[in-house]
């Protein structure tokens, strides 16, 4: 149990902290500092003690160069650069390429999404509801018929979700058994003494 905890937490609480974040951003499009702040302190911790974090230093900024790039073109937001960046900084290195691709692929199904929603969702009429659920699904569906921003950190949260969760460790019994992997197999050396009494009882014969 302390192994399962020790492996699996953390990266839970990173989906937790990037989860928040994207949620903030559908409800009010923007992505808070201080979760994307939490997400890098706990990267930084989790890397350092893995011993990556240079690795993990230098994947991160050129993420960070990319992203602020995209946003520079209008593409980004600057909080969707600043959690892709602080995602970058909390998986491993070698899971970075994954988030990447992750993300654009969800980004482009996001958006795809949000084109076809705009041709079947209109305006709200009528007063602004009271509660803050109806008043989210509200503003969403004016941003959807308006041709809103995305909320981009939810195809961020994709991306992370896709690199931060392990594949499942092998189960026990598949494969070869232990004394198949660990047997030496027959050699020509090991017939021999078999074939020279076959060989003498023939000539006795």
């Amino acid at each position: 149990m302390t192994g399962f905890s020790a492996s699996f937490v953390p990266p839970m609480l990173l989906l937790a902290l990037i989860v928040a974040a994207a949620v903030h951003d559908v409800i009010a499009r923007t992505v808070p500092g201080l979760l994307c702040l939490g997400v890098a302190v706990l990267g930084v911790l989790l890397r350092a003690r893995s011993g990556e974090l240079g690795s993990a230093l230098l994947a991160a900024g050129i993420v960070f160069a990319g992203a602020a790039f995209c946003w520079s073109r209008g593409w980004l937001g600057g909080g969707d650069v600043k959690l892709l960046a602080a995602c970058a900084l909390a998986v491993p290195p070698h899971a970075v390429p994954g988030l990447v691709a992750g993300t654009t692929i969800a980004g482009a199904g996001l958006a795809l999404l949000y084109l076809a929603a705009r041709h079947w969702v209109r305006p709200p009429l009528g007063r602004r509801p009271g509660g803050l659920l109806a008043r989210a699904a509200r503003a969403e569906r004016w941003r959807i018929a308006r041709g809103g921003p995305l909320p981009y950190a939810v195809a961020i949260a994709i991306g992370a979700g896709n690199a931060l969760l392990p594949a499942g460790p092998a189960e026990p019994g598949h494969g070869p058994p232990p004394a198949a992997r660990t047997a030496p197999a027959p050699t020509h050396q090991a017939a021999a003494p078999a074939i020279a009494r076959i060989a003498r009882g023939r000539t006795e014969t």
